[in-house]
């Protein structure tokens, strides 16, 4: 019959903790065992000069949108809008439309009728939330804007639809030239989507660039 001594079970108990310290701590230093999120794809752009598709109207003069370059453009002269999708991700989109002339009298009733026009193709469209900012005149227009949030389902997912309007709105003859501007993306990914893409392509259609 064996027996231990006090030393023995010592020297066996520092070697079993010696060798789980070892397996458990062998990746710590080891740089392959660290996990890094993937970096985003980079984002090539390229422009659109809007009178290239609707001619040389003054409303239009110098009026561009920068754009994905694998997005795809869409333009129908006949309701005057141009559509930039992502047909790789739907229902990813951004349609604008540069001047619509019409008699509103605000930006509000303008978002007014593009929501009525939506709901034609998205029955379930339903309203989040709205600003408006307040009017002031240029070069004998008065102008306001607004920004109206709505949700809705389209190609069967739960999309998230932003809907930016400015009217320009002549005293004089009660005519208005309306710009609109609605982006789409699914809900889930919308926060995301807007800051990718839909922010620079809105501030490079009113004269801004964001790099």
């Amino acid at each position: 019959m064996y027996r231990f001594n006090q030393n023995m079970v010592c020297g066996l108990v520092f070697g079993v903790l010696f060798l789980c310290f070892i397996s458990g701590s062998s990746g710590l230093n080891n740089p392959k065992s660290t996990v890094s999120s993937p970096k985003p794809s980079p984002i090539f752009w390229d422009r659109l000069l809007i009178s290239d598709i609707f001619g040389n109207d003054p409303l239009l003069t110098g009026l561009e949108v920068e754009y994905p370059i694998t997005w795809v453009i869409t333009a129908d002269t006949v309701t005057g809008k141009v559509i930039f999708s992502d047909q790789s991700n739907p229902p990813i989109s951004l349609t604008f439309i540069p001047a619509q002339k019409g008699k509103w009298m605000s930006a509000v009733e303008l978002a007014g009728a593009v929501i009525t026009l939506l709901q034609q193709t998205v029955p379930d469209l339903s309203f989040l939330n709205r600003k408006e900012t307040t009017g002031h005149e240029i070069i004998l227009f008065h102008t306001s804007e607004t920004a109206t949030e709505c949700v809705g389902t389209s190609q069967g997912i739960l999309t998230h639809y932003s809907i930016l309007t400015t009217l320009y709105r002549s005293e004089s003859n009660r005519m208005s030239v309306g710009r609109i501007i609605i982006c789409q993306a699914p809900v889930k990914t919308y926060s995301v989507i807007f800051q990718r893409y839909f922010d620079r392509m809105i501030q490079s259609s009113v004269g801004k660039r964001t790099e």
